[in-house]
């Protein structure tokens, strides 16, 4: 029982301790980073530079945008690339991405590219994501804001597809069975 009780300790201290290296790291990134000529920080912590001016519609919350990015680690880790999935933008909601690039984004005139150094209370926060997104991660993305979808962008959503449709055959119809799991506030459905 004391091996136990000692072993949850030193994992809790572990924790706790790379914890606060990652938010002394993020911290001094930031700080430094702050000072570096260009580079503007808001009122939440979002830390941008502007690239190439524009003087185009900034987006709402409310509306769709069409983008190019890159994003990185501070360390310069690339962890998504939509140049890299084809020739076609990416398309979303505003409200539908992380906090630091709800901000950005509506700083954004249509046309302009930003580098955007989003604190980890803006992003992922003490969760992280994925493999390389760790708990208290700044993120580091370029952004090119082509266009609003509706406003200066009238192609329709529907027709851009960067993956080959896949034909798959007709099988007979069988009684599917579903089971529900909830996970990280995620529902998924497995048939």
């Amino acid at each position: 029982m004391k091996k136990l009780i000692s072993s949850l300790f030193f994992i809790a201290l572990s924790t706790i301790t790379l914890y606060a290296i990652a938010q002394t790291t993020e911290q001094e990134f930031l700080n430094k980073n702050k000072k570096k000529k260009g580079v503007i920080t808001t009122a939440s912590g979002l830390q941008y530079e502007i690239i190439t001016k524009a003087s185009g519609q900034k987006p709402m919350l409310s509306n769709q945008v069409r983008v190019h990015y890159v994003g990185t680690l501070i360390n310069g880790t690339e962890f998504d690339n939509s140049y890299k999935r084809g020739d076609a933008p990416t398309v979303f909601p505003v409200s539908a991405v992380i906090q630091g690039w709800q901000e950005g984004l509506q700083l954004m005139p249509i046309g302009s590219k930003f580098k955007f150094y989003i604190p980890s209370a803006l992003a992922y926060g003490t969760s992280g994501t994925g493999k390389l997104i760790k708990p208290n991660e700044t993120l580091v993305f370029v952004v090119e804001l082509i266009g609003i979808v509706g406003v200066n962008d009238p192609k329709p959503i529907e027709t851009e597809t960067t993956q080959p449709e896949i034909k798959q055959e007709v099988k007979p119809a069988t009684k599917p069975t579903f089971r529900f799991v909830k996970a990280k506030n995620r529902l998924i459905i497995f048939r």
